[in-house]
C-alpha cells in the first residue's frame, strides 16, 4: 500500500507499480513468455513413436481382445456361467472380465495362463489394490496351478518379449477361439 495524490493505491507486488495485481503484472508476463520458449527437442527427448511402435501396439491390443475372449469362454461352467477366481462369484460371459496377479504393463507376463484368470469387476477393479485380494489371488493360483507356476510368473516379469513372438501368440490364440466360432 501506498499514498499517491492523498489516495491509499494497492502497489503491485512483483514491480511496486500501482494499477495491477501482482497477477495481472505485464513485466512478470514478458518473464514468464520467456521462460516458456521452448529449446530444441534434442535426439534424447524425441518421442520414439513409430511405424515399428505403431505396429506393436496394435498387435497387443488385437492380442489382448483374442487372449480375454478365450480364457473367458474356457472357463465358462455347463450352466453358462464363469466364476470369479478370486470371490468364486457367478458371473455371466458378458460381465467376467481377466484379471492380472502381476500388472499388464509386464508384456512378459501379461499374457502367461497363469497370471491371467477370470474375474468379477469388483474383484479386479476397486478392490485390486488391496493386500488382502491380492493374497487371495496368489494362494488360488498356488491352489490351482502349484507353486511352480507362481514361481514362473515372479520369475519372468523382466523378460522381453519381440513383436515377431507376439505376432506368433496372437495367431495361436486366433486359432484357439476358432473352435468357439463353430
Amino acid at each position: 500500500m501506498a499514498w499517491i495524490n492523498g489516495q491509499k493505491v494497492k502497489l503491485c507486488k512483483y514491480c511496486s507499480e500501482p494499477g495491477h495485481t501482482q497477477f495481472q503484472c505485464p513485466k512478470r508476463k514478458l518473464e514468464t513468455q520467456k521462460k516458456q520458449i521452448k529449446k530444441p527437442i534434442t535426439r534424447k527427448h524425441q518421442k520414439t513413436s513409430g511405424k515399428r511402435n505403431d505396429e506393436r501396439r496394435k498387435i497387443i491390443n488385437l492380442l489382448d481382445k483374442e487372449f480375454s475372449r478365450y480364457w473367458r469362454m474356457t472357463q465358462i461352467e455347463s450352466h453358462g456361467c464363469c466364476r470369479c477366481f478370486i470371490c468364486n462369484k457367478l458371473l455371466s460371459y458378458e460381465d467376467a472380465c481377466i484379471g492380472h496377479y502381476k500388472s499388464r504393463r509386464y508384456i512378459s507376463t501379461r499374457f502367461n495362463p497363469f497370471n491371467a484368470n477370470v474375474i468379477c469387476y469388483k474383484c479386479n477393479e476397486i478392490n485390486s489394490k488391496q493386500p488382502e485380494i491380492l493374497k487371495t489371488y496368489r494362494k488360488n493360483i498356488i491352489d490351482r496351478y502349484g507353486v511352480l507356476a507362481l514361481e514362473e510368473i515372479e520369475n519372468s516379469i523382466n523378460d522381453k518379449i519381440s513383436t515377431e513372438e507376439l505376432k506368433n501368440i496372437l495367431s495361436h490364440y486366433r486359432q484357439l477361439n476358432k473352435q468357439f466360432k463353430k
